[in-house]
């Protein structure tokens, strides 16, 4: 087998989502190992170790993804950091963005801060 094209993904996560997020990483890592094509290296804030910068961290990884995994809450919606600078960051790359929904979410009673144009996933 040939040498497997590398792929960077970026996980934007609302902390007061810490279990959902754990629990979509645990089951979402299954399906990226089992690739044939690609090797998914996932990024999210719990890399970073005690005295780095944390946002120098995110940003960075950010700029070095290839695409955004956005798992969508009502706290990822009105989270201060996320809306103001990962999802501008991501949208002015042209980053690939897949927006997750944790759980149902009455999408119209929300700001989506621009994603209300891209498919979401339950």
């Amino acid at each position: 087998m040939g040498k497997k094209k590398e792929i960077r993904l970026f996980i934007s996560y609302a902390h007061k989502n810490k279990r959902l997020v754990e629990n979509f990483r645990d089951r979402f890592d299954y399906h990226l190992k089992a690739s044939i094509n690609f090797n998914y290296q996932l990024w999210q804030d719990i890399e970073i170790k005690s005295g780095q910068l944390w946002e120098n961290e995110i940003l960075d990884a950010l700029k070095r993804s290839d695409l955004g995994i956005l798992l969508v809450s009502p706290a990822f919606l009105v989270s201060n950091y996320i809306i103001d600078k990962e999802i501008p960051l991501l949208l002015s790359q042209g980053k690939i963005i897949i927006p997750v929904a944790l759980y149902p979410i009455d999408f119209k009673h929300y700001d989506l801060h621009g994603l209300e144009k891209r498919q979401f996933y339950f």
